[in-house]
């Protein structure tokens, strides 16, 4: 049976000439963008310097609602503004095979300019028809003082054959809802494939469509070798 209430809290601090190594130590869950080819990715942004504290909690109330808060406080540098995040949340579970969630987050970045701070309203959807398959559906309404603007995502996963595991994303994204032009849609497969215990080989598509005629729309792949021992 779960926990009626559940939390978790956790905190970090790196001084600031701290070199950090790749995937090593905690850090705050913030991301950047990066572009390759004109198609952008998001990498955990893991800087020296950076201290912080995060707590999540869950209470279960009647075994098929979940109530959901997460605090957040960070600082990127010794001698930075401090950051802070919150985020409340509820969700009902119908089955174990349909669930609804819907999330509201405010972020209050410090930086003296409103314009970068958010407030966020999720609403996440999942169903999984049949074994081994699973659909979840994510829409985002984000509020910040110049802009609103948001995005539907769709992902499909499966891993009907033990050593596949594949995943499709449909995405739209819309970065001004004020600019009818800027809207794309994006098309992902994500493909990770076993072959040993210990070798995993992941393959990646990216398409991208632009509305506008002046943009080019976009394609990149990218594929990787994993082998732990």
């Amino acid at each position: 049976s779960r926990r009626k209430y559940s939390f978790d809290l956790s905190g970090w601090r790196y001084e600031d000439d701290f070199i950090h190594p790749f995937g090593g130590g905690i850090s705050n869950a913030d991301y950047e963008s990066i572009y390759l080819e004109e198609v952008d990715y998001k990498y955990r942004a893991r800087q020296a310097g950076e201290r912080g504290v995060l707590f999540t909690s869950r209470y279960n109330l009647a075994h098929k609602i979940d109530f959901y808060f997460l605090y957040n406080q960070w600082k990127e540098r010794s001698y930075l503004p401090v950051k802070m995040r919150w985020k409340i949340g509820a969700g009902y579970r119908f089955s174990k095979d349909l669930s609804l969630a819907v999330y509201h987050n405010w972020s209050d970045l410090n930086t003296g300019d409103e314009a970068f701070d958010q407030k966020i309203t999720s609403v996440n959807l999942f169903f999984s028809p049949v074994s081994k398959l699973d659909l979840n559906f994510f829409s985002n309404y984000r509020r910040t003082e110049n802009k609103n603007y948001g995005d539907l995502r769709f992902k499909i996963s499966t891993q009907v054959l033990s050593a596949l595991d594949l995943i499709l994303w449909l995405k739209y994204n819309d970065p001004d809802f004020s600019r009818v032009s800027d809207e794309y849609f994006s098309f992902q497969v994500q493909e990770r494939v076993r072959f040993f215990e210990n070798c995993f080989v992941s393959a990646e598509f990216i398409s991208k469509f632009y509305r506008d005629e002046d943009k080019t729309d976009t394609q990149a792949a990218r594929v990787r070798m994993e082998i732990a021992w």
